[in-house]
C-alpha cells in the first residue's frame, strides 16, 4: 500500500484527461464547463522519454486552459502506435481522468517519498526551454500523479493563460500560445 500523500507537501493544479476524441473534449470543457480559452502546445519537443524503464518517442500536443484556479490539460499523442504513458495499453482510465499535476515547493522529496513507498516511475523526459516531468503511478487504477520541475519562465506562461481565462468572454476558444514577449510584458504590468 502507497502512504506517501499530499498533505502539506503540495497541492492538485491540473487536472488532465488523455481523450479518444480530442476535439470533442475540448468542445465539451469549452460548451459545457465554459472554461476557456484553451491554449495550444502543438507536437511539444519531449526529450529523453522513459516509458515504464524503455526509452521512447513520443509526439503529443497539450491544449491547456483555466478553470478558475484549477488548470484543464487535454492530451493527444499523434503516434499512438508508440507505447507511452499516455497510450497504455487495457485503457483502465478510459475516458476520465488520466493524472493530477502536483504543485511542491520541494519536487525531488515529494518524487522519492512516492518511490520509497510503493509508486512506480510511469514515465519521465523533458521539454527543452520548459522543463523535466515525471509521472508516477500510484496503483489501484487510480489517476497517476504527475510533478514537473518548470523553468520559472514556463509558471509565468501559466499565470498569463490563468489571468486570461479570468477576463475570457468566450470568443476564440482555442489559440496557440503567443510568442513569450507577449506572456512576459503581460506579467511586468
Amino acid at each position: 500500500m502507497i502512504r506517501a500523500d499530499l498533505r502539506g507537501r503540495g497541492s492538485v493544479i491540473q487536472l488532465a484527461f488523455v481523450p479518444k476524441d480530442f476535439d470533442g473534449a475540448l468542445r465539451f470543457w469549452i460548451e459545457r464547463m465554459g472554461v476557456g480559452p484553451f491554449y495550444l502546445l502543438e507536437h511539444l519537443p519531449y526529450q529523453n522519454v522513459i516509458y515504464r524503464g524503455k526509452p521512447i518517442t513520443v509526439d503529443a500536443t497539450v491544449a491547456l486552459a483555466y478553470w478558475n484556479d484549477l488548470q484543464i490539460e487535454i492530451i493527444k499523442q499523434h503516434n499512438d502506435e508508440v507505447v507511452s504513458g499516455y497510450t497504455e495499453p487495457g485503457g483502465i482510465r478510459g475516458e476520465g481522468l488520466h493524472h493530477v499535476l502536483v504543485r511542491s515547493d520541494d519536487v525531488d522529496a515529494l518524487h522519492k517519498s512516492w518511490l520509497d513507498s510503493g509508486a512506480t516511475e510511469l514515465m519521465t523526459g523533458s521539454v527543452p526551454g520548459a522543463g523535466r516531468f515525471m509521472y508516477l503511478d500510484l496503483g489501484n487504477r487510480g489517476p497517476h500523479v504527475e510533478l514537473v520541475h518548470l523553468e520559472p519562465r514556463f509558471w509565468k506562461l501559466f499565470d498569463f493563460m490563468q489571468r486570461q481565462a479570468a477576463n475570457w468572454d468566450g470568443s476564440d476558444p482555442i489559440r496557440q500560445v503567443p510568442d513569450e514577449s507577449e506572456w512576459l510584458a503581460a506579467d511586468a504590468r
